[in-house]
């Protein structure tokens, strides 16, 4: 309730001042008021201050036009805008940095109460039907559909959305109607949402995403009139349709005026003038106007319709409306109480001396010495005050009183400040300003400076409170040192600041774990906002992933003082799980009880994941190694057995039973062999030859084969895209990769079940990556096989590509099939990754690196007949005697001349002491003494023409890089046999 005083209180109206007073101090101060108003306004800048609620450079595109016209309509003076955002523009015009402002309603309400703004002409909103108006309302709506809306009352238990708690026409006016119904949203409706913007409201509503909104009175038309929806599809809850003053919009709500261009104290009234009248006859097609999308300006509104909607609402600044206490009475009115209870004392005395002279007398000295008592009681009070307490006359505003603690703080003898302005001392930034004053306000409570001597200034909090004297109006002000207060809230603001700059999450919880305090970096990691976490307690984070006995051993050290280190699995509010290093500390108080606990806290998810990449590359590299080199050794073995068997068959008739054994030789040498290409596959050093092919032209060649190979009772569904980009890989390759995903696929599934394989063009680019780390930037071609049989766990999932892991039966799988597709794809250039869940199927996506164009079909491998032989003069070199014998006799039995070598020394003597010339050289590319590459280079000083074919177990980066063949090599892997040794060199010998 609003506390009234009746008038025989201590705090009357003023009285009204002579005639001839009034004059003399009208004119003397308008003389002062024009002096220190043309020194500031002559000869500098104009600011503006615009709020701009939609970003600097959009304030700055509405609002420049409107500098350039003051400056042409006022030449002698220069404008410019400022942008402001809401925290901004009370500490502007506190430091006098803008002469004007231009804010919405409500902030100018707030400017005029708080800091003395006036208001000097009103905004004349354009509507983009073209038509404008000076005020506007707001409007309830749902949609036309909602049969069980309509009323306000209606509403109730129902999810609600406005714009933003800041705003005006989008939420407060709304808010004060639905108040005068009785109805309060926060309690009555089941949910109060904001959306930002006008539009995401109406959207919203639209949409059924809530069941109705509030937003500006005219934005329903204009997004009809911008096609954005249809009126049809809405309906107003309690419309109300025109108005005077041509207000055409259908609206819910009382009208308020739009927004004005105001003034300050400081700003000298004549330049204000001139704007005003500049403003008010701003043509409405001028390019100001235009560029601000208004029709000008207006005379200024009367804005107490916001004043008393802030008010219901008890917003700023209202917040403290009606709100009056014990200690607040007591606090004001002391002074006043004190005296009614003199007063009152004099008219119990004043009717007993009508009846009792003699009792009247003694009673009168009695109430003499009482009031004596009283002022000295008074006086004793004021001088015992620890904080400042000033007197002063509110008409002349000199000090009439100060007692101790105020000449304590100024440093000055009570009675060199007694006769002074008080402008002198306290708050002389508001020298012509005064609250109580000025505006008639019963009490000011308001941070200032004091100046003190000699030339300093401290900061005091003043409580300013009229009251009459002697039957003069005076001010009672009194304050105290609030420096320790701001020297503390500058620390905590720097602590704060520092404290939301760091990287680590930090949040402080009470000893129950309630978040009281949470910076950037945790809304960041975890998805909560400021406003969502504080209040809630922590176990919002919790995944689920830690048992019981983990909590209770960190609570446990908690509770007991100490500080906690480890690590947690938490989880975000999208529902990603994330791990983080904390720290968590208790802070204890002066007594040493614990009243918070303070966590530092750091996201290593993406650390964990690249050590565990880390980790198993090491070890795909290691096994790859190990792999690599028993494929040498082991390739020339088997060399040697492949071709002996080979020769030993072309000797033996089939009918024998010699030929079946050996052709049982032949078929397990190469099965050994084809293990020996898986693991070769594996480790990245399988030799191959890269091509640009059509993938969707290479897959389409082997569905028929891997129908067959899959069974009836699976379907094969082939789902290519159209244009598919070129990639460059080995077709044989690619050959492996589908057989090995296809049969583990039919293992997969029991009984009749699906195979799925698809072709698409993907890009991967920085805002993809951002989420999904694993990926490669660039274009790519997507093979994707999938499954719909029993799937795999967790576990599974986790081993699938190592060597020899299978979850195959014994003998019904080597566990080298996902481990030669790793190898193919990363040796390709690629990457691959699977999902899968039990019973649900599996999905293999592959992802080949775009190629350059196609050049031309491929030809097919020609043929080679054992048949076909030579002359031609050859040199050997191989380093396993074996091997070497074996290789000269395949080839002698073709007809080629042979010079064989184990070493390479050996190979350049016989090349030199050749009486004729060598045709070839076939070497081994891994030798002692030096490598093929380096004998080649060396017998070519001799021969520039001659031809080399290298043969290897696995190609080492001699002749290859990653195991892709130098352009211009010719290379035949070990083993081989009769037919194919005199395929490919005939084929290197013709060749030109």
């Amino acid at each position: 309730m609003r506390l009234k005083t009746s008038s025989n209180s201590l705090c009357f109206r003023p009285r009204r001042s002579s005639k001839s007073m009034v004059k003399t101090f009208t004119l003397v101060f308008g003389v002062l008021w024009f002096a220190v108003g043309a020194a500031s306004a002559f000869g500098e800048t104009v600011r503006i201050g615009v709020l701009a609620k939609r970003g600097t450079q959009r304030c700055l595109d509405q609002w420049s036009a409107t500098a350039e016209y003051l400056t042409e309509e006022i030449p002698e003076q220069s404008f410019t805008i400022v942008p402001l955002g809401f925290d901004e523009i009370q500490q502007a015009v506190d430091q006098r940095d803008v002469n004007f402002v231009l804010a919405n309603s409500s902030f100018y309400v707030d400017l005029e109460v708080r800091s003395g703004a006036q208001r000097i002409a009103t905004l004349k909103n354009l509507h983009s039907a073209g038509s404008w108006h000076k005020s506007f309302a707001s409007v309830i709506f749902c949609r036309s559909d909602r049969q069980d809306i309509q009323s306000l009352q209606d509403l109730k238990n129902a999810t609600f959305m406005a714009v933003d708690q800041k705003s005006l026409g989008g939420w407060h006016m709304g808010w004060r109607l639905l108040k005068d119904q009785g109805i309060d949203p926060y309690t009555d409706f089941k949910d109060v949402r904001f959306g930002g913007s006008h539009d995401a409201v109406v959207y919203a509503v639209r949409d059924g995403d809530v069941d109705a909104g509030t937003v500006r009175s005219d934005t329903i038309e204009r997004m009809v009139l911008e096609g954005k929806i249809r009126m049809a599809d809405f309906k107003v809850v309690d419309p109300h349709q025109g108005c005077i003053n041509e207000f055409n919009f259908i609206h819910s709500t009382r009208h308020y005026p739009e927004w004005p261009m105001a003034k300050f104290p400081h700003t000298p009234d004549l330049l204000a003038e001139k704007v005003a009248i500049a403003l008010i006859e701003m043509p409405p097609d001028s390019p100001a106007a235009q560029a601000a999308s208004c029709a000008g300006w207006t005379i200024p509104q009367n804005y107490r319709p916001v004043h008393e909607c802030l008010m219901a609402l008890g917003l700023s600044p209202y917040e403290n409306y009606g709100k009056v206490t014990l200690r607040d009475v007591l606090r004001q009115y002391r002074l006043w109480l004190f005296g009614t209870f003199v007063l009152f004392l004099l008219i119990v005395f004043s009717f007993n001396r009508s009846s009792h002279l003699k009792v009247k007398l003694k009673q009168s000295v009695l109430a003499r010495e009482e009031r004596e008592r009283a002022r000295a009681l008074l006086q004793v009070v004021l001088d015992s005050m620890p904080s400042g307490v000033m007197i002063i006359d509110a008409e002349t505003r000199n000090i009439r009183e100060v007692n101790p603690a105020a000449a304590k703080m100024i440093g000055l003898p009570q009675g060199d400040i007694v006769g002074n302005m008080c402008h002198r001392f306290i708050c002389p930034e508001k020298e012509n300003h005064c609250p109580i004053m000025d505006f008639g306000q019963e009490i000011d409570n308001s941070e200032h400076t004091l100046l003190t001597e000699p030339f300093g200034e401290i900061p005091i909090l003043k409580t300013v409170v009229p009251i009459m004297l002697e039957g003069r109006k005076h001010l009672l002000e009194s304050f105290f040192d609030i420096s320790e207060r701001k020297r503390a809230e500058a620390e905590r603001e720097r602590l704060v600041l520092a404290i939301e700059q760091v990287e680590e999450s930090v949040v402080i919880t009470d000893v129950e774990g309630t978040i009281q305090f949470v910076n950037r970096a945790f809304e960041g990691t975890t998805g909560y906002s400021a406003d969502q976490a504080i209040g809630m307690n922590v176990r919002i984070l919790k995944s689920g992933r830690h048992d019981d006995l983990f909590y209770r051993k960190m609570w446990d050290a908690l509770i007991k003082g100490e500080t906690w280190i480890g690590r947690l699995i938490n989880k975000r509010k999208d529902g990603a799980l994330f791990t983080e290093e904390a720290t968590i500390s208790p802070v204890r108080d002066s007594s040493g009880n614990t009243v918070n606990y303070v966590a530092v806290k750091r996201d290593i998810t993406d650390e964990i994941k690249r050590e565990e990449q880390y980790r198993q590359a090491q070890k795909m590299e290691s096994i790859g190694r190990l792999a690599g080199g028993m494929a040498h050794d082991f390739n020339n073995m088997l060399g040697v057995i492949l071709g002996y068997t080979d020769m030993a068959l072309a000797q033996v008739d089939s009918s024998l039973p010699l030929h079946g054994d050996l052709k049982e030789i032949q078929i397990a040498s190469e099965r050994s062999a084809d293990l020996t290409r898986q693991l070769l596959a594996f480790a990245r050093r399988q030799t191959i030859m890269p091509k640009v092919i059509d993938l969707n032209q290479t897959l389409s060649g082997m569905l028929n084969m891997l129908q067959r190979l899959i069974g009836e009772d699976i379907g094969l569904d082939w789902m290519p895209e159209t244009e598919i980009w070129p990639v460059m890989v080995d077709p044989s390759q690619v050959d492996q990769v589908l057989v090995n995903l296809s049969v583990n696929a039919r293992d997969a599934i029991s009984g009749v079940g699906k195979i799925i394989i698809e072709t698409k063009n993907v890009t991967f680019d920085e805002a993809y990556r951002a989420n999904h780390t694993e990926v490669v930037l660039g274009d790519f071609v997507r093979l994707a096989v999938s499954d719909d049989g029993c799937g795999m766990d967790k576990e599974t999932l986790e081993n699938i590509y190592e060597p020899f892991f299978t979850t195959k039966a014994m003998g019904q799988g080597t566990g080298l099939g996902l481990a030669t597709v790793y190898g193919i794809v990363k040796q390709n250039g690629g990457f691959i990754n699977v999902y899968s869940e039990v019973g649900q199927g599996t999905t293999f996506r592959i992802y080949w690196p775009r190629g350059g164009e196609i050049s031309g079909e491929i030809d097919a491998t020609k043929t080679v007949e054992l048949s076909a032989r030579g002359q031609e003069t050859i040199l050997l070199v191989e380093d396993e005697p074996a091997l070497l014998k074996l290789t000269s006799t395949m080839l002698e039995l073709q007809g080629y001349n042979l010079l064989t070598a184990a070493t390479p020394s050996e190979a350049i003597r016989l090349f030199e002491e050749s009486d004729s010339p060598i045709n070839l050289l076939l070497t081994d590319v891994v030798m002692p003494e030096m490598n093929g590459r380096d004998l080649t280079d060396k017998l070519v000083t001799f021969c520039p023409t001659l031809k080399t074919l290298f043969m290897s177990g696995y190609t080492s980066n001699v002749i290859a890089h990653h195991g892709v063949l130098d352009e211009g090599v010719h290379f035949i892997a070990k083993p081989f046999v009769v037919k194919e040794l005199t395929a490919k060199v005939r084929d290197v010998l013709d060749n030109d």
